[in-house]
């Protein structure tokens, strides 16, 4: 089950921010949204070959440091006067240990304090360790972040992740999982090879998952084969490329699911007849999922650009009724972004506008197309004292579906008679329709 506030939280769109001019360590840059691209080459290494014999010197191979964010949601539920609109508050701190003893041995540990009322968590993110074997073989181990796919809005190639990517967001915020992951570099060719176990949801050496990867390059263009199986589990097969085709940056993911062990219904959902959909399994089947999406870098005036983008998603695994994808969406058979069978989206960026150097402007638009749900945006960010970002946006919902949050009428209805359980009940009742949302935030490095 999932509450109001959840479906918020995956249904907004952030801005996302530029990038700081003024020079960044590895570690600040892969946490503010700058670091290096999946495939790219191993972090920056520190000279440290001689073992620390001070205080002084194990300082300097040790680096503290982390990210402050507080965030301001105001959203207009259905008929609810502005001035009665919720105001939902989050404080985020996320701190980081980098330990680098020598240029051969890393050590990383994130964790995360989130402040949400009514309550404050706590949460692990990051925890591994790296290291080489003869300097063409590098190992992690330990919980760490992997993101496949080259999509903006959509990656179903992205096999490894258990969260969904909000598409928008200046920093990834999911947390990362227990991998031991090798990594084997050709960088004459600029080619890169995984082989990677997945430890994440294993309680037995049978339910550990194996997923590789190759990444070529081959002039303008990028290609990736990827994998993830489990014995007797799902199988998961990739392709993902990119490539610029004239003055366009072309992106494609294609993913296919056999033996899934997500559940999906069919039938109908009907409240004169207590009618709801049945349970149906597709393990034989082979699910297909693609998108496609492409980019325009054009110049507007003599000094400024922008980006104009856009992205399609066919997604095999989801429904084109809208009764079903609530009805999947409120018993977590589905997650939402990936609910609807079929969904387009578009941008346009300016970063820099004019004398604005400190400030970038998005316009963007998603739909569901399936259910006709979609929601429109405008948002800006600001980058102040150097090392602070403030962000500001607003987005507005139309139509009945998923990314309004609209129930069903007959779903409502049937959620108020005899034969409905009490979680779908209290489910139904709790998500209620948001027109508006207006989002403020800032966030500062530490």
């Amino acid at each position: 089950m999932r509450t109001p506030s959840a479906f918020l939280a995956l249904a907004l769109v952030i801005v996302i921010a530029p990038r700081s001019a003024t020079a960044q360590n590895a570690v600040e840059d892969e946490l503010f949204g700058a670091g290096p691209a999946t495939g790219s080459a191993e972090p920056p290494k520190v000279d440290l070959r001689k073992k620390p014999d001070s205080i002084a010197a194990f300082k300097d191979t040790l680096v503290l440091g982390g990210r402050l964010r507080w965030e301001f949601l105001f959203a207009r539920i259905e008929e609810t006067k502005v001035k009665k609109s919720p105001l939902t508050q989050n404080g985020l701190l996320d701190l980081y240990f980098d330990s680098r003893p020598n240029e051969r041995l890393r050590a990383f540990a994130r964790g995360r304090i989130l402040d949400q009322k009514p309550a404050t968590t706590y949460r692990l993110d990051e925890l591994w360790i790296k290291w080489d074997v003869a300097r063409t073989a590098f190992f992690t181990l330990g919980r760490q972040k992997v993101k496949w796919g080259s999509g903006t809005f959509w990656n179903p190639t992205d096999f490894l992740a258990r969260e969904v990517k909000d598409p928008y967001a200046n920093v990834d915020e999911r947390s990362g999982v227990t991998l031991v992951k090798l990594h084997v570099p050709v960088e004459k060719q600029g080619f890169n090879f995984y082989l990677i176990a997945d430890l994440q949801d294993a309680v037995a050496a049978d339910q550990i998952g194996f997923a590789p990867r190759a990444e070529l390059v081959f002039g303008d263009a990028e290609l990736a084969f990827s994998g993830h199986f489990v014995d007797g589990g799902e199988e998961r097969f990739g392709l993902d490329l990119s490539a610029g085709v004239g003055p366009f940056d072309v992106k494609f993911e294609n993913a296919f699911t056999h033996r899934s062990q997500r559940v999906f219904y069919e039938g109908e959902l009907d409240a004169a007849t207590a009618r709801l959909p049945t349970p149906k399994s597709r393990k034989e089947d082979w699910i297909r999922q693609s998108v496609v999406g492409a980019e325009w870098e054009f110049k507007y005036s003599d000094d400024d650009t922008a980006v104009l983008g856009a992205e399609g998603f066919d997604n095999g695994m989801g429904y084109e009724d809208r009764k079903l994808t609530a009805y999947a969406l409120l018993n977590g058979a589905a997650v939402p972004l990936y609910a609807g069978r079929r969904y387009g989206a578009a941008f346009l960026r300016a970063a820099k506008p004019g004398s604005f150097n400190d400030t970038t402007v998005l316009l963007s638009g998603l739909k569901n197309v399936s259910d006709g749900s979609a929601q429109a945006r405008l948002g800006f960010t600001w980058v102040v004292l150097n090392d602070a970002l403030v962000e500001a946006s607003f987005t507005q919902a139309m139509g009945k579906g998923e990314l309004h949050l609209a129930m069903p009428d007959d779903l409502r209805a049937f959620a108020q008679t005899p034969a409905a359980s009490p979680e779908l009940r209290a489910a139904v009742g709790a998500v209620r329709r948001t027109d508006q949302i207006l989002q403020l935030g800032m966030s500062a490095k530490l």
